[in-house]
């Protein structure tokens, strides 16, 4: 059972969604699922997260079916949060472990 969901809004991140979701496996606090909210990219971005999310459960793709906006990707995020406490991701954001 997930306590924290890490949303993931991203666009045409091929270049930096392997890094990203490297930095979020390997944090030390596992309790944690993160969407990846993928807007419609039109590079690897969506092959990326799903073959990570075939070795890490905590992982999921939300593929939207067009591009809906920088905004209403966020807000999507947002809405599909099924846990008392939420963060924001960036796919460029690499933190500690310990984070």
């Amino acid at each position: 059972m997930s306590d924290i969901t890490i949303g993931v809004p991203v666009y045409n991140s091929a270049a930096l969604m392997a890094g990203c979701l490297d930095c979020l496996a390997e944090q030390t606090y596992r309790g944690f699922t993160a969407r990846v909210f993928d807007n419609a990219s039109t590079d690897a971005t969506a092959e990326i997260v799903t073959a990570r999310a075939t070795e890490d459960p905590r992982i999921l793709l939300h593929r939207q079916p067009r591009n809906v906006g920088a905004g209403q990707n966020f807000l999507d995020a947002l809405a599909a949060a099924e846990t008392e406490f939420f963060l924001w991701r960036a796919d460029y954001d690499l933190t500690a472990p310990d984070y």
